[in-house]
Parts: C-alpha cells; sequence; structure tokens
C-alpha cells in the first residue's frame, strides 16, 4: 500500500470512529433535551419561553464577544506543549471579559435596557454574562479534548448539559411561579457541564502545564492573531445575523411570535444540529490535519458534503411532517410554531450542509472575505424584518423572508466552500 493510500485510509476510518463517538454524545443529549420539550411547554407558557430564548439570544452574542473565539486556536499547533499556552490565554481572555461586561451592566442596567428595549428579562440581564462564561469555558475544553482526540470526554460533557438543564427546569418549576426555572436551570447544566469537563480532563492539562509561560504565550498569540481577530468579527457577525429574530420579533410583533420562531428552531435544529456539531469538530481536526501533510483537501471537502447531503434527505422529510403536529406534541397552544417550522426548513437544511465544512475558513485563513459576507448577510436579514414590520406584513411573512435570505446566501457559501478547498497556499 502507497503512503498516499494509507494516510487516505487512516484518515477515513478515525474521522468515522470519531464522528460516531461524538455523534452519539450529541445524539443522547439532543434526544434527552427533546424528550422533555413536550412536558416543559405544557409548564410553561409561550412568554416564558419567549424571555428564555431572548436572555440565550444575548448570551450567544456576548460569548463570541468575551471569547474572541480564541479556543479556536488550541487545535491549530503541532505540539500540546504549544497549544496549552493557547487555552490558558482563551480562559483569562473569557475571565476578563465577561466580569467587564458584567460590570458595565451593573453600572449601565436601565440604559442598556433601554436601547435594546429588552425589560422583559428583568434582573436576569444581570446573569448574562455568567452563562457566557460557563458557555466559553465549555467550548475551551472542548476543543481541548477535541485536539487531544479525547471525544468521549466531550459526549459526556454534552450528555451531562442535557440532562442537568432539563432536569433543573422541570424541578425549579415547583419553586417558581415566575417562569425563571428556565433560565436558571439552563445556567445550572451550563456550569455543571464545564466544570466537570474540566475535571475530567485535568490530567491531559497537568502534563503540559509546565511548558505555559508569559514568552511562549505572547509568541503564539502573535502568531495566531489572525484567528481572533477575524474569527470575532467573522463569528460576531454570524451570531448576530442568527439572533435577530429574537432581538426584533418580540420589539415589532409580540412575544408570542418570539416563542412560535424560537420553538421551531428549537424542534428543526435538534436532529440536523447534532450531526453538524459532531461532523464540525471531527472535520476541523481532520481537514487540519490533511492541510498540514498537503493531502487532498478538496476531495475531503466534497465527499463530506455528499454525505451530509444524503444524511439530510430523511430528517427533512419527517421534519416537514411533523410540523403539521405541532399542537399534538407540544400542547394545542404551539400548533402555529409548525407553520414556522416549514419555512424555516430550506434554510436550516443549506446551513446544516455549510456549518461542518465552514472550518475551511479559519483552516485557510479566509476570514477577511467571509467577514464582509456576513456583514451583508446581517444587513439583508435585518431588512427582511424590518421592512415586513414597515409593510405592515405578519411574523410569519417576516419569518419566511429572513429565511429565504439565509438560504440563497447559504447557496453561494456552499459553492465558495468548494472552491476554497481548492487553494493549497499555507494559510499561516
Amino acid at each position: 500500500m502507497s503512503i498516499r493510500n494509507f494516510i487516505k485510509e487512516n484518515y477515513k476510518k478515525k474521522f468515522v470512529k470519531n464522528f460516531f463517538t461524538l455523534f452519539s454524545g450529541s445524539v443522547t443529549g439532543q434526544l434527552i433535551l427533546f424528550a422533555f420539550i413536550p412536558l416543559l411547554t405544557r409548564l410553561y407558557s409561550e412568554e416564558l419561553f419567549a424571555v428564555l430564548f431572548i436572555f440565550s439570544s444575548f448570551t450567544s452574542i456576548l460569548k463570541i464577544i468575551a471569547s474572541l473565539r480564541f479556543e479556536l486556536s488550541i487545535v491549530l499547533p503541532e505540539d500540546d506543549k504549544h497549544a496549552i499556552n493557547l487555552l490558558v490565554v482563551a480562559f483569562i481572555i473569557n475571565i476578563i471579559i465577561n466580569l467587564f461586561f458584567f460590570v458595565l451592566i451593573v453600572l449601565f442596567y436601565d440604559i442598556i435596557t433601554n436601547i435594546s428595549g429588552e425589560n422583559n428579562i428583568g434582573n436576569w440581564f444581570y446573569y448574562i454574562p455568567l452563562s457566557s462564561f460557563f458557555l466559553g469555558f465549555f467550548e475551551i475544553m472542548s476543543y481541548w479534548n477535541n485536539r487531544t482526540e479525547h471525544y468521549k470526554k466531550i459526549s459526556s460533557g454534552k450528555i451531562t448539559k442535557s440532562a442537568v438543564i432539563v432536569g433543573s427546569q422541570t424541578s425549579l418549576k415547583y419553586f417558581s411561579t415566575s417562569g425563571n426555572g428556565l433560565i436558571a436551570g439552563a445556567l445550572i447544566g451550563q456550569a455543571f457541564s464545564a466544570f466537570l469537563l474540566f475535571f475530567i480532563s485535568i490530567k491531559s492539562i497537568k502534563n503540559n502545564i509546565k511548558y505555559v509561560s508569559i514568552k511562549n504565550s505572547r509568541a503564539l498569540v502573535k502568531k495566531y492573531k489572525d484567528v481572533p481577530l477575524y474569527n470575532t468579527l467573522l463569528s460576531g457577525l454570524n451570531t448576530l445575523s442568527n439572533q435577530i429574530p429574537f432581538l426584533l420579533l418580540g420589539k415589532y410583533f409580540g412575544l408570542e411570535v418570539v416563542a412560535f420562531y424560537g420553538m421551531a428552531g428549537k424542534v428543526i435544529m435538534t436532529p440536523t444540529g447534532m450531526v453538524a456539531q459532531s461532523v464540525g469538530q471531527v472535520f476541523y481536526k481532520t481537514a487540519t490535519d490533511i492541510k498540514n501533510k498537503n493531502g487532498d483537501l478538496y476531495g475531503f471537502v466534497k465527499k463530506t458534503y455528499l454525505n451530509l447531503a444524503k444524511l439530510i434527505i430523511l430528517p427533512v422529510i419527517i421534519i416537514f411532517i411533523s410540523t403539521f403536529f405541532f399542537d399534538f406534541f407540544f400542547g394545542k397552544d404551539w400548533g402555529k410554531a409548525g407553520l414556522y417550522a416549514a419555512v424555516m426548513l430550506p434554510w436550516i437544511s443549506i446551513a446544516f450542509l455549510n456549518r461542518p465544512v465552514s472550518w475551511i475558513i479559519t483552516i485557510l485563513n479566509k476570514q477577511k472575505f467571509v467577514s464582509i459576507f456576513d456583514f451583508l448577510l446581517l444587513i439583508f436579514r435585518f431588512l427582511s424584518i424590518y421592512l415586513s414590520y414597515k409593510l405592515l406584513f405578519n411574523g410569519v411573512f417576516a419569518v419566511t423572508m429572513y429565511s429565504l435570505t439565509g438560504f440563497l446566501f447559504g447557496i453561494f457559501m456552499l459553492f465558495w466552500l468548494l472552491r476554497m478547498s481548492k487553494k493549497s497556499e499555507n494559510a499561516y
């Protein structure tokens, strides 16, 4: 067997094995969340779910800013002794920036809530930086375990996170009548899973912590400066454009529309997201290795797209049929969410195909172009909702235009990623 064929077969076996390890954890974790949705929708009202979705939206945006996406660089160095320095830097950044935003919220709470127009969250606004910290901590540890190929630990963290979240949300309903159990339960699950993943990874961290120094950290930060510089902007724009519905729909069309949109997205992204995330984590590591060894990156990307396309067909059919039975699954008040799910399905499908392969952007250092792309996507998504409101259309029409915009931009991104994967120049 030639060296080329040996490498090809080795990558194939490792990729499949690591994918199913992560996939099993994602499936279990997401199934736990999904199984409890019918119960939670009967315990909490649409308005309280809307508040949770808005809270999570702000948290998602802050998490990108607070981490500076430095956790992405942990996978890139060839040696663990270099990667450990980046892990420490990422953790320190996560603490400092979230603490800064907490102080900012304490000092300017009234101004911030008035500007954002979100007074529905109430005092839970103070907990947004805490949620952001836990999510960032979990991401940092996930990328470290991705680097060390401890995929079972990542799976354990995901399962634990889901179980603790829904368990806490269900239990807290009986201790609070204000609906805060949804947010409090999410916080408990995020904290527990982050620290669990840290403690089960402590051995690999201890083995390399001796290599941490200010000199090494400074040199590595300089080397990989483009990762936080462009990925923060890139991820920030992408996250903001994805969270726009939660920030605008409530303001223009009411909390009920936010709840329906959020629940529809949750149902669709449960089966698609768990696959895309698992493929993405393994794809990032495998594609990075192929790039470093000057392998056939384009062939790997093309094959990944084809396999994902085959994989998405059956779930799309099942999800589309299920949209007609939302009231049966989640209660009579949630029937309209099925209509939202139906119009979102094409956009979510193309996003599913692009999500794992989008790591090519980081691997090939193409963040500059994609920053412009995401900025344009943000503008058009904003206009799709804003103009729907100004032209006196309803929430369903606004979500339809938002989804159509995402679908068209997604098609362009798919072909662009394929084209970029043919490039073989060194990115760093």
